[in-house]
């Protein structure tokens, strides 16, 4: 839970992913289904990992909430499988290489 966690922390958190384009809501969803606060994995830099495609994709507020919070399984406890997944749209709307 994100009891143990600071108001500044807190904070911090919900304006790295407001600047990554997300909504009120999708950080609501996003911060609800994390399988752990640990703040090692919720770094600025998985954070940066995770959302550098979301934003070069472009969608709308729609398809980024249905993207994100959609499917309960999306936010495993690394965050590696939320950035895959963003890798494989990147790869497929682009149709290029991702390194």
């Amino acid at each position: 839970s994100f009891q143990t966690w600071s108001p500044r922390e807190f904070y911090d958190l919900i304006n790295i992913l407001g600047s990554y384009g997300l909504q009120p809501i999708d950080v609501l969803r996003l911060l609800i289904n994390l399988p752990s606060t640990d703040k090692i994995i919720i770094t600025n830099e998985n954070l940066k990992q995770c959302f550098e495609n979301l934003l070069t994709l472009k969608f709308d507020t729609t398809t980024r909430s249905i993207l994100i919070s959609n499917d309960p399984n999306i936010i495993q406890y690394d965050l590696n499988y939320l950035r895959e997944r963003l890798d494989v749209l990147l790869f497929y709307f682009t149709k290029r290489e991702i390194y």
